[in-house]
């Protein structure tokens, strides 16, 4: 059975409930971007997954047959997909690894708000 596009939005909005009503549309864009790539795997996001966790679902998406990109390669691609420019700080960019979906998701709006 293939996904459709309400089982895709519908992955996503999920997202929303774990967010104040002023994050709650930028959390959800950014959720849809990453539920149009990884499909139902989507529904396990939360506030407090890691990048590294949302870029090892991404990973097999942008890899295929190719041998392994490097991780700005794959930085770069995701940012491409999920339309957003992740212009992080040294900081948040470095550390992935503890860096969660929710910093991003207030990372993004702050930079929204400041546009």
């Amino acid at each position: 059975m293939a996904i459709t596009e309400t089982d895709v939005q519908m992955f996503a909005a999920r997202i929303r409930a774990y967010f104040p009503p002023e994050l709650r549309e930028t959390a959800f864009s950014l959720a849809l971007a990453i539920a149009h790539v990884v499909g139902p795997k989507a529904k396990s996001l939360r506030p407090e997954t890691t990048l590294d966790e949302i870029i090892e679902w991404l990973r097999p998406h942008y890899v295929g047959d190719r041998d392994s990109p490097d991780e700005v390669e794959l930085v770069m691609a995701i940012e491409e997909e999920l339309g957003v420019s992740l212009v992080l700080s040294e900081e948040f960019a470095g550390s992935t690894d503890t860096a969660t979906f929710g910093e991003l998701v207030q990372q993004v709006a702050a930079s929204e708000r400041a546009a």
